[in-house]
């Protein structure tokens, strides 16, 4: 048999290599919370592929790892990056994509829980000024607090928890 191996490009890799540095973070979560790496859900017609979710007993969480370095400045206008003149797309957009495909699955399947996105930075020369005006920004030495600090209008079960982790676990895309 033959496969095909399909290439990733220079800045796949260098993107697989924060995603790698942001796994080995979230393998440090307590047991109770279930961690989802890579992956890609659809609902509604709309497939989203995912870096990270986190499901734990203060809510779902969605990571976006962005392994940039230099300055990254959040502004009206959207993100400004001082990298050379490297053009970068705001990740903005994408994680209202990811929210939307979480809540849909969940309202689905008539689940409620409290759905928080992350902008996880992972180069150690990243600067991150300011926020994004919709979803928490951190370099990834606060991922852990950050998840484990966040406190919900309304806690999820141990049940909950084994739900969501089974909606999502149904709704794979290979």
């Amino acid at each position: 048999m033959i496969y095909k191996i399909k290439k990733r490009n220079a800045s796949q890799n260098y993107g697989l290599e924060g995603e790698k540095i942001v796994k080995h973070q979230l393998k440090y979560l307590p047991r109770n919370y279930k961690v989802f790496h890579d992956i890609k859900l659809r609902a509604n017609g709309r497939v989203q592929q995912f870096d990270h979710i986190a499901i734990g007993p203060n809510g779902v969480f969605h990571i976006e790892t962005k392994h940039w370095s230099g300055e990254i400045r959040f502004t009206n206008q959207g993100i400004q990056r001082s990298n050379n003149g490297n053009s970068s797309n705001d990740p903005t957009a994408q994680m209202y994509r990811h929210e939307y495909v979480i809540k849909e699955l969940l309202r689905k399947n008539n689940m409620k829980a409290n759905i928080r996105g992350l902008i996880c930075f992972s180069h150690p020369n990243s600067q991150v000024v300011g926020q994004s005006p919709a979803f928490k920004t951190i370099k990834v030495d606060r991922l852990l607090h950050t998840i484990q600090s966040y406190r919900p209008n309304k806690s999820v079960t141990n049940e909950e928890m084994q739900q969501i982790s089974s909606i999502i676990e149904k709704n794979l895309v290979s």
